[in-house]
């Protein structure tokens, strides 16, 4: 996160702040701040470092399997801070885009580019909803709400075998109770209660799902991750059966067949993406070398999610909610939980969505009769 807690001076109008291992200018509302705010512009929002972190490993770890660097189309560039950080803590970008359709948050990214140096950081006032010129290796998505107006020119920049990143804050829409909007915006909906944000993660990856195949396009989830107000997914994008492309695919849930943790209410809901959320491959080499700038809370999301894409299933389970439905008078360690459900010849790990959760391949029948 930025600390601005020994100020230099101010330049521009701008604070010079630091995040991971970037000095970076930001506006004066930014001083002090330490968490989501109202939308001002140029926008900061330092609660975001971890998923910043988190794209200056993945992008790291996505050039070292291809061999060379990558060009990269930030699209929604407020700052500047996330192309910055990966020109300065990473060696994995030739050609960096940074665009915004606010004139005032170009001009604060200019000067940050200005300051980065290197050349390799081009600035352009550009409306995302429309795709730029040529084809990027990594586009990423992450705008202040929702996504959806800006998928289709995202899946259209991102080059064959690139990866597409998307954030999605609306959280009151996809998870939340503003559920009429979500059948409106995403055509989904939604589930409440405590699965309510992996489901806006999985109705938000169908979305891009649909919006891949109106370009022939498939999609192929590497990482997802679920917090507390917001989901980002990163998906390889590749031509209509060019990639392994989940067979379980898109549809509704519950769903003929389905054993997973009870879904509260009464169904369907979605549709949504019901296959998997994480690339082994992907993690395991972002693992092999994190970059040094990325702090623990990043380093222990990426344990977590490594250990999540041995255990791949539609949905988690939760110690309370699990407690509840069983009547238990105790609710049991989540440590004993998984001890349990791994000695009746299951695999169990925790999730990254949760403290308390955990993901397994147990039937639902075998998780109401373990306590």
């Amino acid at each position: 996160m930025v600390d601005p807690a020994s100020i230099p001076p101010k330049t521009d109008g701008f604070t010079v702040g630091r995040e991971g291992g970037t000095e970076v200018l930001l506006p004066p509302h930014a001083e002090g701040q330490r968490g989501p705010a109202r939308r001002t512009v140029p926008f900061f929002n330092p609660a975001m470092a971890l998923s910043r972190d988190l794209t200056v490993a993945l992008v790291a770890a996505e050039a070292r399997r291809r061999g060379h660097r990558l060009s990269v189309w930030d699209a929604h560039a407020a700052s500047g801070i996330r192309g910055l950080r990966l020109l300065s803590e990473t060696s994995a970008v030739e050609r960096l885009l940074s665009t915004d359709e606010h004139p005032a948050a170009c001009e604060l990214t200019r000067q940050n580019a200005e300051r980065e140096g290197s050349g390799r950081m081009e600035v352009k006032a550009h409306d995302s909803r429309q795709a730029p010129s040529g084809q990027f290796d990594w586009v990423d998505i992450d705008p202040f709400g929702t996504p959806v107006p800006f998928l289709h020119a995202g899946v259209e920049a991102t080059a064959d075998g690139g990866i597409l990143a998307v954030t999605a804050t609306d959280m009151a829409v996809l998870a939340g109770p503003e559920t009429r909007t979500c059948l409106e915006r995403y055509g989904a909906r939604t589930i409440r209660g405590y699965l309510s944000r992996e489901g806006a993660l999985r109705i938000l990856l169908a979305q891009i799902a649909r919006e891949a195949a109106g370009l022939q396009k498939e999609v192929y989830p590497l990482v997802s991750l679920i917090s507390g107000y917001f989901v980002r997914v990163h998906v390889r994008v590749s031509p209509t059966g060019a990639s392994p492309v989940d067979p379980a695919g898109l549809g509704p849930v519950p769903f003929p067949g389905y054993d997973g943790p009870p879904l509260p209410g009464k169904g369907p809901y979605g549709p949504m993406w019901r296959g998997h959320l994480q690339d082994r491959g992907l993690l395991g080499r972002v693992m092999e070398s994190p970059p040094a700038t990325i702090g623990p809370p990043a380093r222990r999301i990426l344990e977590l999610l490594q250990g999540e894409a041995e255990v791949d299933t539609l949905f988690y389970y939760e110690t309370g909610p699990y407690s509840r439905r069983l009547h238990l008078s105790s609710p049991p360690a989540h440590r004993v939980i998984l001890e349990t459900i791994r000695a009746a010849g299951y695999r169990a790990v925790r999730t990254h969505a949760a403290p308390s959760g955990w993901r397994t391949d147990a039937p639902s029948k075998v998780m109401e009769g373990l306590f």
